[in-house]
């Protein structure tokens, strides 16, 4: 059955694609490869809330991003620390 979910205006547009594109977004690859964890784990993050997804559509092709945080990804469930460069 369908689930309703309040959405901000802000969530919206990060979601449907009209935010404007930001200075330090990255692919969700380019992050898996700069946080050296599969591309699985950034998704793990994403879910966990410690990234927030942005999609994006650059030439016409629909595309997940993240901005990686200053502060390191650190959590107790998460079996290493995760640093951002």
């Amino acid at each position: 059955s369908p689930m309703w979910v309040r959405l901000s205006e802000e969530d919206q547009r990060r979601l449907d694609g009209s935010t404007s594109p930001r200075l330090g977004l990255i692919t969700v690859r380019q992050a898996a490869k700069r946080l050296e964890v599969s591309t699985e784990q950034v998704w793990e993050l994403i879910l966990a809330g410690r990234l927030i997804p942005y999609r994006l559509r650059p030439k016409n092709h629909w595309r997940w991003h993240v901005q990686l945080p200053v502060e390191p990804l650190c959590t107790r469930d998460w079996p290493y620390e995760v640093y951002c460069v």
